[in-house]
């Protein structure tokens, strides 16, 4: 391995590349002893074999064809001048490699598989547009629109890891936003819904434009020879008034006029500001009508909820279609055929590895028995809730709905309606009448909205609190997280979410599915006896326990949701722990809060009363306690008060196989609700 250092420093990696690419060409038969640069784009080159110095320095010279400042005359590309430093660090051992796949060695030889990586990365940096480590291009599928100017590319994910088999190169489909190549003007169309062309754009609209446009590239095709800027700004001023001064520092003159003069261009969005580029010492502005995106720069910025359904759409595939994907990837790569991966003796298999996996049966899942039926055996990861019950369904006396939509501003009472329905004959104990009646709120009035439906239950509701409030989300996306958060976190309400073109179908099986999701929410209590930044806090009644020592025994299960709250994902997870202490003080007020049963049973708990259950850990914690030194623990005992702990579980409940509930699913149907 040997250090690189670049002067004048870039902070482009693709300029970085380009300006090793030109030293591997111009010396390398002359200076590198015919050795084949391995780069990663920072301050590290690999070779497969030593170089014949440990120091010396290069200028290489670059042309400067996306040179992002000047004047918009067109003179000749000038080339920039760098020196580049290649100082000899270390000497790679394949020696410990081995012997560590061979389990021989315990530490990995990172700098060995760094090297070997960068190695695999090399063709692929060149032709492809590298993010992280990941590689994206036209050619590795076809492009999609993802709306308001952006699309998709295709790409792949490429690492190199060690396993217990030995070296595998690992490779996943992968896909990413980018700008799409069009005229900036357009751009500005499909983001703003701009109608009247002639009229000046609207500050706001302008403060918007600079936000998503400050640091793209852009290609001007008024000159002789095309030249890329990179956007700095969007002007204040129209291009009918955006003033200048000409190179004789007398004439004063408009941008819209000197191009009428200059290139004989009549500008037809004269009302419109024109782009910055440059620096701030000396801008230029660049009309939007001859300024295209420049192809393949990415999109960083958060993706709207119609670009992020647009993706999802795009890029979800069945397993063997995934499979294809990845296989069509190795095959167009070719890295057994790269010059620079045989330099380094590297052999990439044309076969994946088989590995040997078992698929496990789904559980039994058991509903009340007086329903007309007690058990469902899922299928693929779904079941029906069809003619079931729940076992113990939670209990909902105090709710109301609020409805933003403009289009369905009448279908809450029938809709709720509906769902109250489908809950009851799901098992739930019900409310049919709200605390106040349901109402319909314009979609710009949300915060307004929750807070006097708050306010008008909390009145109502001396000494109690309004357990679920049912919202029907407005008819344009991206309210969801700022009523997630005034609801959850600001009012400590539960809510249910849905969107009103299914709201207004009245589904079965999605009134069925918000069943489900609203018995799980009402299982929750609000915390009273902890730190006071979490008074008050929803949450899921489970073991709760402070300082006292368990054993680790198994986990029992895990719940993973994507977009749970604030567009974020959630894992949950239960675990089975056998205490060391016997110190443990339950707090009544929260399972009495509770009023719930157990969500889940073990089953081989299923046939043992809960007072057995109990002894089981007292007997297992007594004879834990035995062992220790009488002395030591007396000691303790009257040093160290005894630590409370408390359990949010549900009073003792004796379940047997009529009235065990069934484990509960991320997934019951094909179509789900808005909350996950």
């Amino acid at each position: 391995m040997a250090l690189v250092s670049i002067s004048p420093e870039v902070t482009a990696k693709k300029v970085n590349r380009d300006i090793i690419k030109q030293l591997d060409t111009l010396y390398r038969a002359s200076h590198l002893a015919n050795l084949r640069v391995a780069y990663d784009g920072g301050k590290s080159i690999y070779t497969a074999r030593e170089l014949p110095f440990s120091s010396k320095e290069f200028i290489i010279k670059l042309s400067d064809n996306d040179r992002e400042t000047g004047s918009s005359s067109t003179r000749s590309h000038r080339e920039r001048e760098f020196k580049v430093t290649i100082k000899f660090a270390s000497k790679p051992d394949l020696h410990h490699l081995r012997q560590f796949l061979q389990s021989r060695q315990l530490d990995a030889p990172q700098e060995t598989i760094q090297a070997l990586d960068v190695a695999l990365r090399g063709d692929p940096s060149d032709k492809y547009t590298v993010v992280g480590r990941s590689f994206f291009h036209r050619t590795l599928g076809h492009p999609g629109e993802l709306a308001n100017g952006i699309i998709y590319w295709k790409g792949y994910y490429q690492s190199l890891r060690p396993i217990q088999l030995g070296l595998f190169l690992n490779i996943d489909v992968s896909t990413r936003a980018f700008y799409e190549t069009i005229r900036v003007f357009d751009f500005v169309f499909k983001n703003f819904n701009v109608r009247d062309d002639l009229r000046p754009l609207h500050d706001q609209v302008r403060l918007q434009l600079k936000k998503i446009l400050k640091g793209v590239k852009v290609a001007c095709n008024h000159l002789q020879n095309t030249r890329t800027y990179k956007i700095t700004g969007i002007s204040t001023e129209p291009l009918n008034k955006l003033m200048f001064t000409l190179d004789d520092k007398m004439t004063l003159i408009s941008v819209a006029a000197y191009f009428q003069d200059k290139y004989k261009i009549k500008l037809k969005y004269v009302t419109w500001p024109a782009l910055q580029v440059g620096n701030a010492a000396r801008p230029i502005y660049l009309p939007m009508e001859v300024c295209t995106i420049v192809e393949g720069q990415r999109y960083s910025k958060k993706l709207n909820e119609m670009q992020v359904t647009n993706l999802l759409k795009a890029t979800c595939q069945r397993p063997n279609g995934r499979e294809e994907s990845i296989w069509r990837i190795v095959k167009q790569n070719k890295y057994s055929d790269q010059e620079l991966v045989q330099d380094f003796g590297i052999s990439v298999a044309n076969n994946s590895t088989m590995v040997d996996a078992r698929v496990l049966p789904p559980p039994v899942l058991l509903y009340r028995g007086t329903g007309r039926e007690a058990t469902e055996h899922p299928r693929f990861g779904q079941w029906n809730m069809s003619n079931k019950k729940m076992i113990n369904g939670g209990q909902v006396e105090f709710w109301t709905c609020v409805n933003f939509s403009r289009i369905n501003s009448d279908i809450h009472d029938r809709f709720c309606s509906e769902l109250v329905s489908t809950c009851l004959n799901r098992g739930m104990a019900f409310q049919t009448r709200p605390v106040i009646p349901c109402s319909a709120w314009p979609a710009n009035q949300i915060e307004r909205a929750l807070r006097s439906v708050h306010e008008q239950c909390k009145k109502i509701l001396i000494n109690k609190h309004l357990q679920l409030l049912i919202v029907i989300l407005p008819d344009s996306g991206g309210s969801y997280g700022m009523i997630k958060r005034i609801c959850e976190t600001e009012l400590g309400i539960v809510s249910q979410c849905c969107e009103p073109k299914q709201a207004v179908k009245l589904n079965r099986q999605y009134l069925e599915n918000l069943s489900l999701k609203i018995n799980s929410k009402v299982l929750v209590v609000q915390e009273k006896h902890c730190d006071p930044a979490f008074i008050g806090l929803w949450k899921i009644p489970t073991v709760f326990i402070l300082e006292i020592d368990t054993e680790f025994i198994e986990d029992i299960a895990f719940r993973h949701v994507h977009n749970v709250a604030f567009e974020k994902s959630d894992l949950f997870f239960i675990f089975m722990l056998r205490p060391l202490s016997t110190q443990i003080v339950v707090d009544d007020l929260e399972i009495y809060a509770a009023k719930v049963k157990i969500l889940m049973v073990l089953k081989h708990w299923i046939d043992m009363d809960s007072e057995d259950v109990f002894e089981h850990y007292k007997a297992a914690a007594a004879s834990s306690g035995q062992k220790k030194d009488s002395k030591r623990a007396r000691e303790e005992s009257s040093k160290t008060p005894s630590k409370k702990a408390r359990t949010d579980d549900p009073p003792a409940i004796a379940p047997s196989k009529e009235n065990s509930p069934p484990p509960p699913s991320s997934e019951q149907s094909a179509s789900t609700p808005t909350d996950q």
